[in-house]
């Protein structure tokens, strides 16, 4: 059952929305004290032992440098060792076995499911694209890598994302929010996944949602679907503020004692996580 949000919140904060909109401004300034960061600038990357630079968990993000409609997940393990491919593309699932050899790549018995989906176009052209793959391109910048599968005409025709966020990947216990202590007695434990873009949180009750980040900005994570599952629970006062603050994320840094701060995009601190 959903919960709403009525909840107490925090004051002057209301939940934020067209999160996909916000800019980041990367500079120091002096006048005003605000520090943001910038993400390295992506740098090609030669595809020298493909089963681990490619193996895991990888999102669609263009096809054939057409973005993915505003809401559209796809996502797909490469097993380049096994030669598999498994995807999810939101309706149907996709299973291939690729072979690569240097740069070269071919995607050879592409099979999918065949349920009746909203957007069923979107998941041809990703089948097709697939199909017309030849070689593969590597590009990161040490936090976000891409892999582009380019046509036997040297088009682009698939453009893929992988997130390294090892750093943040884990359990966590929440011990602040806007600044006030969480009692022991009232805290959420957290799951981060972000390499696989998923988060859980159980208090009283279960929050579950997605985290993204921003390829352009240097530890960009936001926080977004988020819903409960309450079992006729209300939500506590500190649940319905965590999820008015995740909606406020922005980036978020560690220090070296394990503690992690979660920030809104005018750089304050809306909570912070004890690494477990």
């Amino acid at each position: 059952m959903g919960a709403s949000l009525s909840a107490t919140a925090a004051p002057d904060r209301k939940p934020k929305k067209n999160r996909r909109e916000r800019v980041s401004v990367v500079i120091d300034d002096n006048q005003s004290g605000k520090q943001t960061h910038t993400a390295a600038a992506m740098r090609e990357v030669p595809l020298t032992n493909a089963a681990s630079q490619l193996r895991g968990r990888w999102t669609v993000t263009d096809v054939r440098r057409k973005p993915l409609k505003n809401g559209a997940r796809v996502t797909m393990e490469l097993d380049p060792s096994s030669g598999l491919l498994i995807g999810d593309m939101g309706c149907n699932r996709v299973n291939a076995q690729m072979k690569v050899t240097g740069t070269k790549v071919t995607f050879n018995n592409v099979v999918t499911t065949h349920h009746s989906c909203a957007d069923a176009s979107m998941e041809q052209s990703i089948v097709k694209a697939l199909g017309d793959s030849h070689s593969l391109r590597l590009e990161t910048n040490g936090i976000v890598t891409m892999l582009h599968t380019v046509s036997s005409h040297g088009s682009t025709v698939l453009s893929l994302r992988r997130v390294e966020l090892a750093d943040i990947d884990g359990m966590w216990q929440l011990v602040s929010l806007y600044g006030e202590a969480i009692e022991p007695a009232a805290s959420t434990r957290m799951v981060l996944d972000a390499t696989a873009g998923l988060f859980h949180a159980r208090g009283q009750n279960i929050i579950n949602g997605v985290t993204r980040v921003d390829a352009a900005r240097e530890r960009s994570l936001q926080f977004e679907d988020l819903h409960t599952t309450t079992d006729d629970v209300e939500l506590s006062t500190t649940e319905s503020q965590l999820m008015l603050a995740l909606e406020e994320v922005t980036d978020y840094a560690i220090d070296g004692q394990g503690v992690m701060s979660l920030r809104d995009e005018e750089g304050r601190v809306v909570a912070t996580l004890k690494r477990l």
